[in-house]
């Protein structure tokens, strides 16, 4: 919440005006991991950064990639199928084209299993919307086919 604040007193000042042209996310991004996966970027405090579900064999974690600071939260998922080392996927999930989002509830996030979708994730997020300068609520979703390794990704708008 603490964060949010900040990013809307942020939001106001000219500095951030004059900031990268960003786009909302109208579709999220899921990548392989690659650098993004530098512990560095794991936001603070870890313990409430991370979490792990059934078994621990899906872990989804918080990252803050702090640039572009308008949006640096992007999440980070390990998860079955393993490879033939036994290693997890890792997938990195951020808003379109490869921004992350200007807030991510972490704490707030809510999680299921559906047999028929797998694994589903969800939690509020704000993203930033370059065409008229504002940050605005959604919520983020994603859900995860553990056998095959798909991640689905939506992003609700209110209002559109």
């Amino acid at each position: 919440m603490i964060r949010l604040c900040a990013l809307l007193a942020f939001t106001a000042t000219p500095a951030f005006a004059q900031g990268p042209t960003l786009t909302p996310p109208a579709a999220a991004t899921v990548s392989d991991c690659n650098g993004e996966t530098d512990l560095r970027h794991i936001a603070e405090p870890w313990d409430t950064a991370t979490r792990a579900f059934p078994e621990g064999n899906t872990r989804v974690v918080l990252l803050n990639m702090t640039e572009p600071a308008e949006v640096p939260f992007k999440l980070l998922v390990l998860s079955p199928p393993v490879d033939d080392a036994g290693l997890r996927q890792c997938k990195v999930i951020s808003g379109g084209e490869g921004w992350g989002f200007a807030a991510m509830d972490f704490a707030a996030h809510d999680a299921a299993f559906d047999p028929a979708a797998g694994m589903l994730f969800s939690l509020p997020v704000t993203v930033w919307q370059s065409s008229d300068d504002t940050a605005r609520p959604a919520t983020f979703s994603f859900s995860l086919n553990a056998e095959t390794g798909e991640i689905a990704t939506k992003l609700d708008l209110p209002g559109e």
